[in-house]
C-alpha cells in the first residue's frame, strides 16, 4: 500500500482524536485509541491484509510509548495498580494470533531454532530468577512482560520473509515513523507546549538541563525521554542513509533523504551526548562500508560523502551555540555523577555476581541506575546474564557483517542499514541505563531479528546455489 495513504490516514485519525479531546470531556488517550482503531480497520481494507497492517503498526509503534492501562485511576490520587498494554505489545500479540492460525491451517511453519534463539530464550528464563531473589518484586512483575515481549519480537522478526516488497514496506514505515516523530520533536523545541500529547508519550512538560548560565530544553518526540528518542533515531537513520545513497528508486531516495535530514535535526535537539557520539561513529562506519562496496565508483561516493557532511553541518549550524553549551558548560554535576554510579554498580556486581539484585531493581530511578546497559544488566541480573547478552550481540553482529556479502543490491542496502543501526545502539548503550525489560530494547531486538532472518535466507540461497552448481 502507498506510504502516503498510510501516513494520511493515521495522521487524520490522531488529529481527530486530539481535536475531540479539546471539545469533549472524554480522555484524550481513549479518543486517540478509538480513532487509531478506526484507522486500522480502514488500512486493513485498503491493504487487503490484516497481517501487513499489524506489522506496519508494530514497526511504527517503536517511535511512541502509546499504551492503555485499565488500572490507572485519578479518583483521589493517581494510582497505577497494574501492567499497561503498549501499542507495540498489542500489535505483537495480534500478529502471533494470526501466525498461530496460519500454522494450524498449514500455511506457515514454526521458525527453525538456532543458537541465537536458544541464547535469548535462556536469558529470558534467567531473568525469571528475579522473582525469587528480587528486593523489589513488584517492579520485577512490571518489567518481566517486556522481557517476554522482547524475545517474541525477536522471534517474530526472525521469521521475516526477505522479499523486495516486504523490505520496501519496512523502509517506508520506518521513514514515516522518523518523519512523524522528528517533526514533533522539532516542534517541541521551537514551540514548547504545541505538541502537548502526553497520551502518546510526548514530554512537553519540558526536560530541562540547568546550566550555570541558562536552561537547555531537550526534545523527546513521543518516547518520554530525549535519550530514548536518540536511541530510536540512531538505530534507524543509517538505513535511511543507505537507501538514499544507493537505491535507484527516485521516490524512495527522496523520502529517505527527507527522513534522514529531519532525523538528524531531531537527534541534535535531543542534546544526547552519547547519542551524538554513537551517531558519528556509526556514520563513519556507514561511509566506510559504502566505499568498500562501491570501489569502482569512488569519485561518486566521495562527492556524496562531501554532500552528506555539508548537510550535517548545515543542520547543526543553527544550533551551534546550544551544542557548544551542552558540550562545555557546567551542568551541576549531571555528567560527573555517572562516574559514582558506575562505582556503585560495580559494588553491587561484586556483592551479587550470579543473580544480581533482581530485574527492576533500578526501576523508578530509586536508587539511580548506572548509565551503562551492560553494567545495568550485570547489576540487576548477574554476570552470567551479561555474558549471555554479549554473546547474543556478538552473534548478531557477526551475522550482520556476513550479510554484507550478499550480491543483491536491495538486500545489501537493507542489511547495511540494520547492522550500522545495531552498532549505534551498542555504542550508545555505553552511556545509557536499561536492561532487557526496558523500552529501548524492544527496537533493537526487532532489528536483531531482521538481521538474523536475512542471514538465514542468504545462507539458504548460497547452499542452493552451490548445490545447483555441483549438479551441473
Amino acid at each position: 500500500m502507498n506510504f502516503i495513504k498510510i501516513s494520511v490516514i493515521v495522521t487524520i485519525s490522531v488529529v481527530l482524536g486530539m481535536l475531540l479531546s479539546q471539545i469533549t470531556v472524554l480522555s484524550a488517550k481513549l479518543l486517540t485509541m478509538v480513532f487509531l482503531a478506526f484507522a486500522l480497520i480502514i488500512l486493513t481494507f485498503a491493504a487487503r491484509s490484516l497481517k501487513t497492517v499489524l506489522l506496519g503498526v508494530l514497526v511504527f509503534s517503536f517511535c511512541t510509548q502509546l499504551d492503555f492501562n485499565p488500572w490507572y485511576s485519578t479518583y483521589y490520587v493517581n494510582t497505577n495498580a497494574g501492567i499497561a498494554f503498549s501499542l507495540t505489545e498489542m500489535s505483537l500479540w495480534l500478529l502471533y494470533l494470526l501466525w498461530f492460525f496460519e500454522i494450524f491451517s498449514g500455511k506457515q511453519k514454526f521458525i527453525k531454532t538456532t543458537p541465537d534463539i536458544f541464547i535469548l530464550l535462556f536469558l529470558v528464563f534467567y531473568s525469571a530468577i528475579s522473582f525469587f531473589i528480587s528486593t523489589k518484586i513488584s517492579f520485577t512483575i512490571l518489567q518481566f512482560p517486556k522481557v517476554i515481549a522482547a524475545f517474541l519480537i525477536y522471534y517474530y522478526a526472525r521469521g521475516f520473509t526477505i522479499r523486495q516488497k516486504n523490505i520496501d514496506f519496512i523502509i517506508n514505515i520506518v521513514a514515516i515513523s522518523i518523519l512523524f516523530s522528528s517533526i514533533a520533536g522539532i516542534g517541541q523545541f521551537f514551540f514548547k507546549g504545541l505538541f502537548d500529547l502526553p497520551f502518546i508519550g510526548s514530554a512537553d512538560k519540558a526536560i530541562l538541563l540547568q546550566y550555570s548560565k541558562s536552561e537547555l530544553f531537550r526534545s523527546s518526540g513521543f518516547l518520554g525521554h530525549p535519550n530514548i528518542f536518540a536511541d530510536f533515531l540512531i538505530c534507524w537513520i543509517p538505513l535511511m542513509f543507505f537507501v538514499f545513497s544507493i537505491s535507484k528508486d527516485a521516490k524512495k531516495r527522496y523520502l529517505c533523504l527527507s527522513a534522514y535530514l529531519f532525523g538528524v535535526i531531531a537527534l541534535i535537539l535531543t542534546f544526547s551526548r552519547g547519542g551524538w557520539i554513537a551517531f558519528v561513529v556509526a556514520q563513519l562506519f556507514a561511509m566506510a562500508l559504502l566505499i568498500i562496496r562501491k570501489k569502482d565508483r569512488i569519485n561518486s561516493i566521495l562527492i556524496k560523502a562531501v554532500v552528506v557532511v555539508s548537510l550535517l553541518l548545515l543542520a547543526a549550524l543553527p544550533f551551534a551555540a546550544k551544542i557548544y553549551q551542552r558540550l562545555t558548560y557546567y551542568d551541576f554535576g549531571a555528567g560527573l555523577s555517572r562516574l559514582s554510579l558506575i562505582g556503585e554498580s560495580l559494588e553491587l556486581i561484586f556483592e551479587h555476581p550470579f543473580v544480581g539484585m533482581g530485574l527492576g531493581y533500578f526501576m523508578n530511578f530509586n536508587p539511580a541506575p548506572v548509565h551503562n546497559i551492560y553494567l545495568h544488566i550485570a547489576s540487576e541480573m548477574g554476570v552470567p546474564a551479561l555474558v549471555l547478552f554479549l554473546w547474543f550481540l556478538f552473534k548478531i553482529f557477526k551475522k550482520g557483517i556476513s550479510n554484507l556479502k550478499c550480491s543483491d543490491e536491495n538486500v545489501y542496502i537493507f542489511s547495511s542499514g540494520l547492522v550500522v543501526g545495531f552498532l549505534a545502539f551498542c555504542l550508545h548503550g555505553l552511556f545509557e541505563p536499561g536492561t532487557i525489560g526496558h523500552q529501548r530494547f524492544l527496537l533493537i531486538f526487532f532489528i536483531s531479528g531482521l538481521i538474523a532472518s536475512i542471514n538465514m535466507a542468504y545462507n539458504s540461497s548460497e547452499k542452493q546455489r552451490h548445490t545447483d552448481e555441483n549438479c551441473i
